[in-house]
């Protein structure tokens, strides 16, 4: 990864997610301890920034630990992968009230779209990620950092480790768009 490339995932990442956890305030979804910075904490988009990298390297390191190669990706898989994302994080802003359902809407459309996948490496980092994902908001939460209103997962909603499922996708379609672009930089 180029510090080009690093930087962009930065930013991109960082602000999406930032407005995203936007939403969540909007909505009621959530509350920040902090709201020093357009009602929100300082720390979220740099929080979020260096997530976004961290999880694109983590995908990258599993894919070649499990010995795969990178798959073909395009801007266009890339960007319908980002759609799915922040699709599903977006809409769990007006639609907290639907819990369950919500993730078994995020898990079924997740299922469809990881059978068109090949290898085995999206199906483990995806299902790593929606574990470890809410995991590290448990934490953050007992930290005092933010709450979710309306927890029904212990201190997080139960639609939350659908919001990793395809963001684990999205990481996996931005590694391979990085190994496709390195190559060809190459050349």
């Amino acid at each position: 990864m180029t510090l080009r490339s690093g930087l962009i995932i930065f930013v991109l990442g960082g602000l999406s997610l930032t407005l995203c956890d936007r939403v969540h305030i909007h909505f009621g979804v959530l509350e920040q301890a902090n709201r020093s910075v357009g009602g929100q904490a300082i720390w979220v988009f740099p929080m979020f920034g260096t997530l976004s990298l961290a999880v694109v390297h983590g995908y990258g390191w599993l894919r070649r630990f499990m010995g795969e190669q990178a798959h073909e990706s395009s801007l266009a898989t890339t960007a319908v992968a980002a759609v799915f994302a922040i699709g599903a994080y977006a809409s769990t802003g007006p639609l907290d009230s639907m819990g369950s359902t919500l993730m078994t809407a995020f898990a079924l459309a997740w299922i469809i779209r990881i059978v068109m996948r090949s290898g085995r490496t999206p199906v483990v980092f995806c299902l790593i990620l929606a574990v470890l994902g809410p995991l590290g908001e448990v934490a953050m939460s007992a930290l005092g950092t933010f709450h979710y209103l309306h927890p029904d997962l212990g201190s997080v909603p139960i639609w939350l480790p659908g919001i990793y499922l395809h963001g684990g996708l999205l990481a996996s379609e931005v590694e391979a768009w990085l190994v496709e672009r390195g190559r060809s930089d190459e050349n």
